[in-house]
């Protein structure tokens, strides 16, 4: 054990030397990946869907019917990308989330494991593919939040890097990090004899850290862990690396970027206690390489002062989504908050989607607007020929039918909207519209055996390449090395 905390304490000294070598640098907000806002997405969320009485804070926590798990299907997923992107101003997006429910899932992550092909494997797959979509453009985040003594999390992160190496078929279904919610520091802070155990926790943060390998890790901070007394100003000093500082200044030095739980819902109590987190300490040291996040809870808890959920009557917020986004703006403005409390290097952090953001609750509009899903090809690429179309999840089926915000793919696109897919009828050779994705149709045609809806009969002047397709041809055509009817020059498609 002596060996292992050293070489953590070894760890540490690197951090802290390279805190050094940063510059201080101003991060433009929503520009792109990682410098908008950060947004937990728990295992359930709320819906004003079926059985759900009602878009009411009432209704929050004591409706069961009221609850899914946050991104089970397709649609609901759409939902999800629009609160995010979608369906948000351009300076309010959210560039980052962290997903739970997925320790199960990348558990016996290895290559050829029959854990990376369950139903439950292909679903975050699907996840994956659609945040990273141009159209969502959202990293996500693996969510361990076992939160006990052990620092579980730090055997997690093994298992996240081994679902990148050996499950994700592509980048797109890989994981861009990993966020760590571990509470226990709480129970241990400034407790007398608990002064190994502070030094342990860090020392499996560190591990966490090591683990995660090149993935940067993520973690939240309560707001007052670096004090054994706030308003006595008794600081909770930690030697750790051969060093003593504020234990959230070490943590500073291991994380690529944290959230602080600061538990408030004014700006200036917000961005005070984003300062007794260790702001001052990430401006010198990290502003142009790590993201601090001020988190805004946006659940139900006891005392109304600390979140921004609606109820009758709070001595303090605006409890509504402007009430939040104004918060956010007047933190890191010094004529709102004065320039000796002002955080303009900090951005926004959302706890929690569907907590109270994006239900429908009064001040708290759905954001709901289906973007465009990217259709994802079947299993080895293959069309459907036999069964019909290629659905968003990979799989073939029969027909297409279209729900808000579900997205047909394959032979079948469907623009948001359109009523539904045109199949080939048997032993039909009509011209049928299909829908595309761009919201336009395309006239295409169905041989006698209504197995191909793309082929047609090709006029006097075209030719038919193997897929079906109608080509014509700049020059006269040639009959090529298979004995199949081929243009000399550039072939150009055109539709039937």
């Amino acid at each position: 054990m002596a060996g292992v905390r050293a070489a953590l304490w070894l760890v540490g000294a690197v951090f802290i030397a390279a805190a050094a070598s940063h510059v201080q640098a101003a991060c433009p907000a929503n520009e792109g990946p990682g410098d908008g806002y950060f947004m937990y997405v728990w295992d359930d969320a709320f819906f004003n869907n079926g059985d759900c009485p009602g878009a009411d804070p009432a209704n929050w926590g004591n409706e069961a019917d009221c609850f899914e798990q946050a991104w089970s299907s397709q649609s609901l997923r759409s939902k999800l990308w629009a609160s995010v992107r979608t369906d948000v101003p351009a300076e309010r997006r959210v560039s980052r989330i962290a997903l739970s429910k997925i320790k199960d899932i990348v558990a016996g992550s290895a290559a050829g494991s029959a854990s990376c092909a369950t139903a439950a494997a292909a679903n975050l797959k699907a996840t994956l593919r659609e945040a990273h979509d141009a159209s969502v453009d959202v990293e996500v985040y693996a969510l361990l939040a076992t939160s006990d003594a052990a620092f579980s999390e730090k055997d997690h992160a093994l298992m996240v890097v081994a679902w990148n190496e050996h499950c994700a078929d592509t980048a797109a279904e890989q994981f861009d990090g990993i966020a760590i919610n571990n509470e226990h520091f709480s129970s241990i802070k400034c407790v007398s004899g608990a002064e190994a155990d502070m030094v342990t926790f860090l020392d499996d943060m560190a591990e966490a850290k090591a683990n995660a390998g090149t993935l940067p890790v993520h973690m939240s901070l309560g707001w007052h862990w670096g004090w054994c007394s706030v308003s006595g100003g008794v600081p909770n000093d930690i030697e750790w690396g051969g060093v003593t500082k504020k234990a959230t200044e070490h943590m500073i030095d291991i994380l690529d970027s944290f959230d602080v739980q600061v538990a408030w819902n004014t700006a200036a109590t917000m961005a005070d206690r984003a300062h007794d987190a260790g702001y001052q300490y990430f401006v010198d040291n990290y502003s142009g390489s790590k993201q601090f996040y001020v988190l805004a809870y946006l659940n139900e808890v006891d005392d109304c002062r600390q979140s921004f959920f609606p109820v009758d009557s709070c001595a303090t917020g605006d409890l509504t989504e402007q009430g939040v986004w104004d918060a956010f703006d007047d933190m890191v403005d010094a004529a709102a908050v004065t320039s000796a409390v002002a955080v303009p290097l900090a951005r926004g952090g959302l706890h929690y989607y569907r907590g109270v953001y994006s239900t429908g609750f009064p001040g708290w509009p759905e954001h709901d607007a289906a973007p465009v899903i990217p259709c994802v090809p079947c299993a080895d690429n293959v069309a459907c020929a036999d069964s019909g179309y290629c659905q968003a999840d990979g799989t073939c089926a029969e027909s297409c039918e279209v729900a808000s915000g579900v997205q047909g793919c394959g032979t079948c696109e469907i623009a948001a909207g359109a009523d539904a897919c045109q199949a080939c009828a048997a032993g039909s050779d009509e011209i049928l519209d299909y829908y595309k994705r761009d919201g336009t149709t395309e006239k295409r045609c169905c041989m006698a055996d209504g197995a191909d809806a793309s082929r047609c009969a090709c006029g006097s002047d075209e030719t038919r390449i193997s897929n079906g397709h109608c080509l014509s041809c700049d020059g006269d055509k040639v009959v090529d090395a298979s004995g199949a009817c081929a243009c000399p020059e550039v072939q150009v498609e055109q539709p039937a």
